[in-house]
């Protein structure tokens, strides 16, 4: 015990300790804004509601209904819990009006996230969009492509989040 307390700390430990601790103080309280509890996690969903395409959004109803039931209490992250609004778009089975409505879900309407279904025309403008705002974006596959990704990979943009009632 005694060669411990021998070694006085060097004045150079110190201050680095102390700067490191007011860094870590300014910044808790410079990213608190970001991450209050008020603020409303929205997610777009785009597909085809209407249009040649329109039986792959034939569901969207049922589901979307299913999926705001099940998070109208809220999301529970890190603690807290923030309501979910999911704001709905019908791209028309147009890959233009796919990408007009991405942006506008981005630009107007702020999501965090966009999610869309359909062929390929119609999700590859959403995906550019979601690219080039820097805003993630999920596209719908087939049941053995998912399988492929969920074999390949075990990573969730929603991974410590959980559903409350």
């Amino acid at each position: 015990m005694g060669k411990l307390l021998s070694k006085p700390f060097s004045r150079r430990a110190v201050v680095q300790s102390a700067t490191a601790a007011g860094f870590a103080s300014l910044s808790a309280g410079a990213f608190a804004p970001a991450i209050a509890a008020d603020r409303t996690i929205k997610i777009g969903y785009i597909s085809p509601q209407s249009g040649p395409l329109a039986l792959f959004g034939e569901a969207d109803t049922f589901i979307i209904d299913g999926v705001r039931a099940a998070v109208k209490g809220g999301l529970q992250i890190g603690g807290k819990t923030y309501p979910v609004e999911i704001i709905t778009k019908d791209n028309q089975s147009n890959p233009n009006r796919a990408a007009e409505v991405a942006n506008e879900l981005i630009s107007k309407n702020k999501v965090d996230l966009i999610l869309a279904i359909a062929a390929p025309e119609m999700v590859n403008p959403v995906s550019d969009q979601c690219e080039l705002n820097n805003v993630p974006g999920r596209r719908g596959c087939s049941i053995a492509a998912a399988r492929r990704t969920r074999a390949s990979s075990r990573h969730s943009i929603f991974s410590g989040a959980s559903r409350t009632s």
